[in-house]
């Protein structure tokens, strides 16, 4: 009887751990998922507020139509035209409602930088927000065999408070040979979106 007794009290010990054990498991792996969707959220929710001199300097400038054409030579610089005009059509960006000269393309980095003991990490650009007239690329994309500058941009991994309301990551853009700009920017989630509230120059160029 001793026997079936100490026998049931080690089945059920092996229950409740492995129980626990496999809640334990799939509770971080949600986590790490919830985790990875608030930070692609902050990114999104805050890299078009940053300025048009960081991002997406293309949004307020018109051209009229006799000048399309001339102003889209000469930004660009372009030798090989039948590359961008068919990167465009994959992009499936409608040239009679997005003017040329409005078509800029953006380098984003293939992982973000270390920030505050987190190691690097990949980032995904197919999970970034952006304007229809911008084409996102990374470093190695054959659209820079092109003869023009693109301009790039780093990104750090995010750093948030434990109740992850509040979030901190470093940006910097570069658009030419010393022309760049780097910012400490911080996040706060206010009424369900993420918002600036404070940024910081660390390097201009």
């Amino acid at each position: 009887m001793k026997l079936i007794r100490n026998s049931i009290f080690i089945l059920f010990i092996f229950i409740v751990f492995g129980c626990t054990k496999s809640k334990s498991n799939n509770g971080k792996l949600e986590d790490i998922v919830t985790l990875e969707n608030i930070e692609y959220a902050v990114y999104n929710q805050t890299l078009s507020h940053l300025g048009e001199d960081i991002l997406y300097n293309h949004n307020n400038h018109s051209f009229h139509d006799k000048f399309e054409i001339e102003r889209f030579n000469e930004r660009f610089e372009i030798k090989d035209k039948t590359k961008l005009f068919e990167r465009i059509k994959s992009e499936g960006i409608d040239t009679s409602k997005v003017s040329l000269s409005k078509i800029d393309f953006l380098i984003l980095p293939d992982s973000l930088d270390e920030k505050s003991g987190l190691e690097r990490k990949e980032f995904a650009i197919d999970k970034i927000n952006h304007p229809k007239g911008i084409i996102l690329i990374k470093s190695n994309d054959k659209i820079r065999e092109l003869d023009f500058f693109i301009k790039s941009i780093r990104l750090s991994r995010i750093v948030f408070n434990k109740t992850r309301t509040k979030a901190e990551f470093e940006i910097g853009i570069v658009r030419g040979p010393m022309n760049g700009k780097g910012m400490n920017v911080k996040c706060e989630l206010k009424n369900g979106a993420w918002v600036i509230v404070e940024t910081k120059t660390t390097w201009i160029s």
